[in-house]
């Protein structure tokens, strides 16, 4: 059967000569499986440049429940980047994205509100000037509310610990060393308040922000059953000073 789906790219590995099997997250289907035969052929016209990770795409496909691979008949992009494929920065934080998207959205079962959060919030970094720095974060945060691991908040101003194994914040800090320090926890605290456009606001170091996704890591890696490692993630440490 025929459908048309919004879709965003997590993943794709070149599939014989001319085509290209991506994994990408829909609007209708969840996380699919699917194969662009003969994108890479002359006569396609650079259509392999619309598929790189997080884009952003309207397709046509033959969706069978039965094969664990679904066809493309069409595809086109929805919302044209103007700054992500060609910042080095931008571009270097969606690799790293959309590798977190690729190991924590294992579910084929639909997430309307998630596939929203996160098509609004990549037009968002597309015209994003300041706090970009911080945008992975920020993400890396937010989806704790639409994976069903989002903390409780303390009292506004109360010190707090957010501790990774109950994904709770306590004012008491945890006996073992799977936790964020105040000043991190605050910070979690912000980017999970705050609106994107205030991103600038949450003030980190170089350190910081990398002992902040080494925590953010643990915490998902408990909670999904499984070390979860990045490969970009030593390019990203790389960025900001």
């Amino acid at each position: 059967m025929e459908h048309k789906v919004k879709g965003i790219i997590l993943h794709g590995i070149r599939f014989k000569e001319t085509s290209l099997i991506c994994h990408i997250y829909t609007s209708t289907f969840g996380r699919k499986t699917y194969i662009f035969n003969g994108v890479y052929k002359a006569k396609s016209k650079g259509k392999a440049a619309m598929l790189q990770p997080l884009f952003l795409l309207d397709l046509d496909v033959h969706q069978n429940d039965k094969a664990e691979i679904q066809r493309v008949k069409d595809f086109r992009l929805s919302t044209p980047y103007q700054s992500i494929p060609f910042d080095p920065v931008k571009s270097s934080l969606a690799f790293f994205i959309s590798e977190l998207l690729y190991k924590l959205l294992r579910e084929e079962h639909p997430n309307p509100q998630l596939f929203e959060f996160l098509s609004n919030a990549l037009i968002a970094l597309d015209v994003l000037d300041e706090g970009v720095y911080n945008f992975h974060l920020y993400l890396m945060v937010q989806l704790t509310k639409y994976l069903g691991l989002h903390p409780t908040l303390l009292d506004e101003g109360t010190p707090a610990f957010f501790d990774l194994k109950s994904g709770h914040f306590t004012p008491i800090e945890p006996k073992h060393p799977l936790y964020m320090n105040r000043h991190l926890s605050r910070c979690f605290e912000q980017l999970y308040s705050i609106p994107l456009a205030s991103l600038a606001s949450v003030h980190m170091s170089r350190s910081e922000r990398q002992e902040f996704i080494k925590k953010m890591l643990e915490f998902y890696s408990i909670h999904f059953g499984g070390s979860i490692e990045l490969k970009s993630l030593s390019v990203v440490h790389e960025l900001f000073d």
